[in-house]
């Protein structure tokens, strides 16, 4: 059994101290981790993906500036990044892109780097699994500065394409803080915010949690309109409880994982909102 945890540390530092608890507790020996901030450069028990000591790859790079209030140009403050920490009984290998105007034609390459980290794990019958930890980077609109997240996830779907259609590509996971509600809202922003939804699709990676069980009520004021809706409360704006909830945060694995899966779930800590803006989510596979 292989459990995986997904998880936004919210740029936290003492993020990583709180995911040694998740581990115990849940008995996870892989996580995928976004907006993660670099941890010491020794963490007691753990892989991590990039190295610690590369202080470099620990931020988003690309866009490289931002505009001010004033219209000035400055290097950008994004110094998190998409990560993925295993212990050390997992033989995990690391698949490392070239930042896209540096990579060789036909190989691995990467529009935003630090937006999403790739492994593949040795399984213990020489199969592969293949796991993403990937974050929707936001977008923001010049007229009236609203935000999006569909064009940076559309670009690293483009850019991990090559990962998705690979030979190995059996046992595929994708777990991550995509920015985006499962459901559309009803406009035009969610119908297009689906269509990342649709593109993993046709890669055979379709949601596979965590979701509530069917015989449960559905979550109170969950914005979609869907009478079904099944999801589950994993973000937290601004992690004010009076906040409205909402799921930004999800699996999404090939049919044959799929049929694996034992079992996914959020954090049922009832504070997971003072850890992070996000909460931790879960799944086990049978692998």
């Amino acid at each position: 059994m292989l459990t995986v945890a997904s998880w936004n540390m919210n740029q936290r530092k003492d993020a990583w101290a709180h995911l040694e608890d998740l581990a115990r507790a849940h008995d996870i020996r892989l996580a995928l981790l976004q907006e993660a901030k670099r941890p010491n450069e020794t963490l007691a028990g753990w892989q991590v993906q990039p190295p610690p000591s590369d202080e470099a790859r620990w931020r988003l790079s690309v866009p490289r500036f931002f505009k001010t209030k004033d219209g000035k140009l400055e290097e950008t403050r994004r110094w998190f990044c998409s990560a993925i920490a295993s212990t050390g009984d997992l033989q995990v290998e690391a698949r490392e892109p070239l930042e896209l105007h540096e990579a060789p034609d036909g190989t691995f390459a990467c529009s935003h780097p630090g937006q999403f980290a790739v492994a593949n794990v040795k399984l213990d019958d020489e199969r592969v699994l293949t796991v993403v930890s990937l974050y929707g980077i936001w977008d923001r609109m010049e007229d009236s500065g609203q935000i999006y997240p569909e064009a940076t996830l559309h670009r690293a779907v483009s850019d991990l394409t090559s990962v998705f259609q690979h030979a190995s590509s059996e046992y595929v996971l994708v777990g991550g803080d995509l920015n985006i509600y499962s459901y559309s809202d009803g406009s035009v922003w969610g119908d297009r915010g689906m269509t990342v939804l649709s593109r993993l699709a046709a890669y055979g990676l379709e949601i596979c949690g965590p979701l509530r069980p069917e015989h449960e009520a559905r979550l109170e004021r969950c914005p979609c309109p869907d009478t079904s809706c099944r999801h589950v409360h994993t973000y937290l704006h601004q992690s004010k409880p009076e906040n409205r909830p909402h799921q930004l945060d999800f699996f999404l694995a090939t049919p044959a994982l799929r049929d694996r899966l034992q079992s996914s779930w959020a954090d049922p800590d009832p504070t997971w909102w003072t850890h992070s803006d996000h909460r931790p989510i879960f799944a086990s596979f049978d692998i």
